[in-house]
């Protein structure tokens, strides 16, 4: 019996040095490294806890759903940046973040591209989202530039009423009319 598990052993290739280092390395990066054991047991279905003890296959399908793991996390993070840019989320309070992730959520339920919860998306879903995300912030920026325009617009009318240059005026006065039909302000 012993003889046989030699020769299962020396047939399967075990982890190699270089695997284990990404693995080790990937663990800490994403801050489970004291997870490791458990990590382990799942994606080896309960054979071993030690990576030392994985075999090359399993460390390159535990390495690669990491990365995507850390695929996953960059996505998000880049969703919350976009969201926080364009003011749809604020606060950095625990409290804050809580009621952050609830108008994420709510916002791609009712509205995303992928009617789903941010964390409940596959990795390409999340890409999407993301994309999404992405057109919002640029339709922000063209906003934002149109209302500081309309802003200096209201103020040189403003002045200009002041000096009493009423023509010049009256000009800006249309040109604030039509800008305003187009832009929230």
């Amino acid at each position: 019996m012993k003889q046989k598990r030699i020769e299962i052993t020396k047939a399967v290739k075990l982890i190699t040095p270089a695997q284990l280092k990404k693995l080790h390395m990937q663990l800490r990066d994403m801050g489970i490294i004291q997870h490791k054991a458990e990590i382990i047991s799942g994606c080896t279905g309960g054979r071993t806890e030690s990576s030392r003890e994985l075999t090359s296959q399993e460390a390159v399908v535990l390495i690669n759903s990491l990365c995507g793991m850390d695929d996953r996390k960059k996505e998000i993070s880049a969703i919350w940046y976009l969201a926080y840019n364009m003011e749809m989320i604020y606060g950095n309070t625990p409290e804050d973040k809580r009621m952050n992730a609830a108008k994420i959520d709510a916002f791609c339920l009712s509205r995303g591209t992928v009617k789903k919860k941010l964390q409940m998306q596959t990795i390409t879903e999340l890409r999407r989202t993301h994309r999404q995300f992405e057109r919002m912030y640029s339709a922000y920026l063209k906003t934002k530039t149109k209302q500081k325009y309309i802003y200096e617009l209201q103020n040189q009318i403003e002045t200009l009423a002041a000096m009493e240059e009423y023509e010049e005026c009256a000009n800006l006065v249309k040109r604030f009319a039509e800008l305003k039909k187009r832009v929230k302000i």
